[in-house]
């Protein structure tokens, strides 16, 4: 299977509203590529340019994880760190629940 060739014109076409991430997974190239065509083509950063891709893209689906479940238990499920389950729950502003919650 042969890709497209990032060309001026076929890069222009593209949507410059989503985030370098996520149209690199659409155009199957790296952020970076994305990044660098942006800044060549003049256009504008996306709106949450600052914003972690995983967590811009993912919010929706972890405000419905079992938040009474300790950062460890989360880290085994979702196959992240601790630590990141930690960020998570601080940037969701979600308390953790001590002693079980009984």
């Amino acid at each position: 299977m042969r890709t497209k060739k990032l060309d001026h014109k076929f890069m222009s076409s593209q949507d410059w509203t989503l985030q370098d991430a996520e149209l690199a997974r659409r155009l199957k190239v790296s952020p970076t590529t994305v990044w660098r065509w942006r800044r060549a083509l003049n256009k504008p950063r996306s709106k949450t340019y600052r914003a972690h891709p995983s967590l811009t893209l993912g919010t929706v689906r972890r405000t419905s994880w079992n938040w009474n479940l300790s950062n460890a238990e989360l880290s085994l499920i979702h196959g992240i760190s601790r630590e990141r389950v930690r960020q998570i729950r601080t940037q969701l502003n979600i308390r953790k629940v001590i002693g079980g919650g009984k």
